[in-house]
């Protein structure tokens, strides 16, 4: 069954679900301090010279070279996008999943699950999803890069990701801070239609009530997509997407 042919249930209430995770933080590499050298001094006695000729002088001890100077600390940094890219996760296909067929990419006490639920996913069953969300958590693995997630299921076609960036984002650069925002954003959307076959994700990143990015991402412009090289700055504003100076 097409992800065109899942319509929502008669009468059925669309539950949230949301997903809180721990906190997570950037390392700050120190900057190494320069050594301090100390050239030894000539103690070598000077050759003999002609009498008419002045004696020379001992040669004198060099200046101890001055310690380098530590370097400014540098602002805490943000993943790059090939680090979110790099534990995106595998695709289920569910009509697949439907027939029996087993992917070697999933466990097989997962995929005994898939199959126990593949027939109310595809048919658009709201907490069919949400079961599903629940077991695989896809978006655990951003911990490190957020602080919390949350999943709402508004339709079978529709979801919405909600997250709080890390708190250092205030410190980042505004070209790091918006390609951080940018690249949470396509990730989520990349592992919500990797687990999902909603047609449509929204992604909303805010901090302190003030929202920084906010996108919604089509299946189709995500599927045709190259991450590894691909700019998500410029991935997001062609959805149009707006992410905060």
């Amino acid at each position: 069954m097409t992800n065109d042919e899942i319509r929502p249930e008669d009468g059925q209430e669309t539950p949230d679900h949301s997903t809180n995770m721990l906190n997570g933080l950037f390392g700050i590499v120190n900057d190494l301090w320069g050594e301090s050298q100390t050239d030894e001094e000539d103690l070598t006695p000077p050759a003999a010279v002609p009498a008419s000729a002045p004696a020379a002088k001992p040669a004198e001890a060099k200046k101890p070279q001055e310690a380098e100077k530590p370097a400014e600390e540098e602002g805490p940094r943000a993943p790059s996008f090939a680090e979110f890219c790099r534990g995106a996760d595998e695709t289920v296909e569910w009509t697949e999943v439907l027939t029996g067929e087993r992917d070697p990419y999933f466990p097989p006490e997962l995929q005994l699950f898939f199959a126990e639920k593949a027939e109310q996913v595809l048919s658009g069953n709201l907490k069919a999803y949400a079961d599903v969300l629940n077991r695989v958590q896809p978006l655990a693995d951003l911990q490190p890069y957020t602080q919390t997630c949350r999943i709402i299921i508004h339709t079978p076609d529709r979801i919405t990701v909600r997250f709080t960036p890390v708190q250092d984002v205030d410190r980042f650069t505004p070209e790091i801070r918006r390609g951080y925002l940018a690249g949470v954003s396509l990730r989520c959307a990349r592992d919500i239609f990797a687990l999902l076959p909603v047609e449509q994700v929204t992604i909303a990143g805010e901090k302190d009530g003030k929202t920084l990015v906010n996108v919604t991402f089509p299946r189709d412009a995500l599927h045709k997509v190259h991450f590894t090289y691909s700019d998500p700055v410029r991935l997001v504003t062609a959805s149009g997407g707006v992410i905060a100076e």
